[in-house]
Order: C-alpha cells, then structure tokens, then sequence
C-alpha cells in the first residue's frame, strides 16, 4: 500500500499502525468501515492521494491477497 494514502486513513480513524503484523484476511471489516467514510470513486489518475482512490485500493488488495501479512514501517 503507498504511504501517500495513510493520512487519509487516519482521518477516517483507521489505526494504520495497528494492521502491523496482521493477516490482510483479518482486517477486511476494518477496512470496509474505512472506505463506508471515504468512498471508492475512483480518479483516472490512480497515484493521485484522493479518498477514492485510496478506498478502491484499500479493501480490493486485502482481498486478493488475504494470508499476505501487513508490515507497516
């Protein structure tokens, strides 16, 4: 995950540093709570730091890779 969405993250009051270490598998539901407050409409641009970009990328990658572990550095 690019670190230029955390602080979108931390608005919406996601615990960015608190994933270290889980299964991505287990912070689904965490992560869908997240992007219920920031949307997943998406800008053409994906690198851009938007709240819909972030939130697209945010449960989608969890989701296909579930037993990948977070290192949040």
């Amino acid at each position: 995950m690019t670190g230029n969405y955390s602080q979108l993250f931390c608005l919406t009051g996601l615990d960015f540093r608190s994933m270290d270490g889980m299964a991505a598998k287990d912070t689904i539901l965490m992560m869908e709570r997240t992007i219920d407050k920031i949307g997943t409409n998406n800008n053409d641009n994906y690198w851009l730091d938007t709240p819909g970009n972030a939130g697209a990328a945010l449960v989608r990658w969890a989701k296909e890779h579930p037993e990948a572990i977070w290192k949040i550095t």
